[in-house]
């Protein structure tokens, strides 16, 4: 698909299909750790298989849950 026609996602919608904060995408814009495009007016967009490629990448927790303790069977 031709990069003009492919589907882009707003900081928003990027966010919920990453399962982070509006806040933690735009730190790791700040850090390099993912690209975006960022239009005239400010908006920031999100490339569909840029998306693609950082979930396959990266381990993003899905919840703010304690890690548990491991337990080895004896």
């Amino acid at each position: 698909m031709s990069p003009l026609h492919e589907r882009k996602y707003s900081t928003t919608q990027a966010a919920k299909l990453l399962g982070v904060s509006k806040k933690t995408l735009l730190k790791w814009c700040d850090e390099k750790r993912i690209s975006y495009i960022r239009y005239p007016g400010g908006a920031f967009k999100f490339r569909e298989e840029t998306l693609d490629l950082f979930l396959g990448r990266n381990i993003v927790p899905a919840t703010n849950a304690r890690p548990q303790r491991l337990v080895r069977a004896a």
